[in-house]
């Protein structure tokens, strides 16, 4: 998502959606558990990983690019 609003030049979730702050939780499931979250729930954990990518890509894109070759075996 965060490639495509890059070059579309704009963001598809909304800004209401960004943690308030970098020291946030961030909400992690366990897998079992996956399948009883409802609808929010699971927005709530896409939004907060679109903006956790945005903040590695704005403040560290270096890592975020080593992490993604890493796991494409650039």
């Amino acid at each position: 998502m965060l490639v495509t609003d890059l070059y579309a030049g704009r963001q598809t979730v909304q800004i209401s959606t960004r943690p308030s702050s970098h020291d946030e939780a961030i909400l992690t499931m366990n897998a079992v558990h996956l399948h009883k979250l409802s609808e929010d729930e699971w927005f709530a954990i896409y939004a907060q990983s679109y903006w956790r990518t945005q903040q590695l890509f704005d403040e560290h894109p270096q890592a975020l690019q080593q992490a993604l070759c890493h796991s494409a075996r650039c």
